[in-house]
């Protein structure tokens, strides 16, 4: 009976570990990134075209978009966004360049950090919308998986 109760919850730890993280694979298909534990697909709004997915769980917010490029590069977008006070800078995670910035929505306060990146002829943009420090020690791990597929 010892036998099969540590057999069972030998299972159970197993099955938890590989459901703990989820892999996201990005719009472009070249990129993907890994969700923290809690987070869950919600539902997209209707209403927003270039909406590709949202996840979130209490207290954070992952949004993810593909916009048109209309020619611009990652750095005409930072330079945008600086002129629009917004704090932007270009940075490389996983290899990979990324436009990276911080919003503050003015209607709720809610924090924002996104990345964004070019794919062929449009960008992908990865929105986190969070509220706690502990949801930005989140985004720095889920980003820090940020990686190009082989």
């Amino acid at each position: 009976m010892k036998k099969l109760i540590a057999l069972i919850l030998s299972a159970f730890l197993l099955l938890g570990g590989a459901f703990a993280d989820q892999e996201v694979i990005l719009p472009d298909g070249l990129h993907s990134l890994m969700l923290s534990e809690g987070m869950s697909a919600l539902p997209k709004d209707p209403g927003m075209k270039e909406l590709y997915a949202v996840f979130g769980e209490e207290g954070l917010e992952m949004e993810i978009f593909v916009y048109p490029g209309n020619g611009a590069d990652l750095i005409e977008n930072a330079q945008t966004l600086v002129s629009s006070g917004k704090d932007a800078e270009v940075r490389e995670i996983g290899g990979v360049e990324l436009l990276v910035y911080r919003d503050t929505d003015e209607a709720d306060g809610a924090k924002c950090i996104g990345y964004m990146y070019p794919t062929g002829d449009s960008f992908v943009e990865i929105c986190f919308w969070y509220g706690t420090n502990e949801a930005g020690l989140k985004i720095r791990s889920m980003m820090e998986s940020f990686r190009e597929l082989e």
